[in-house]
């Protein structure tokens, strides 16, 4: 599915939080709740771009579905080179293209 630019209104960038490595499910899954309502109450989301952390990106698109909310994920492709630079190291340049916005399943 594609949104065209005359389906989008307005779009809110909301940094992503910071998710310590050493907590647990439960831990995730009240922030991906805690972050969910914030934007609910700030905006009026009908669906949501989200990519980041995979435990925080699973709870979170579970909560936004369950309360109706359409979630995508953007997908891109990697033209990654490696090049050889002045001092004889190798080093890897990469451009990242968007391609398109891939809706979650809500089943």
């Amino acid at each position: 599915m594609y949104l065209s630019e005359s389906n989008i209104v307005e779009i809110e960038d909301v940094p992503f939080p910071n998710i310590p490595p050493d907590w647990d499910k439960d831990d995730v899954a009240d922030l991906a709740d805690e972050v969910l309502t914030k934007i609910q109450i700030a905006n009026d989301a009908s669906f949501i771009v989200i990519n980041g952390e995979m435990n925080f990106v699973f709870s979170f698109v579970s909560f936004a579905i369950r309360r109706g909310i359409r979630c995508f994920t953007a997908t891109t492709e990697r033209i990654s080179e490696d090049k050889k630079n002045k001092d004889g190291e190798t080093v890897k340049e990469s451009i990242v293209k968007f391609v398109r916005l891939r809706e979650y399943l809500n089943e």
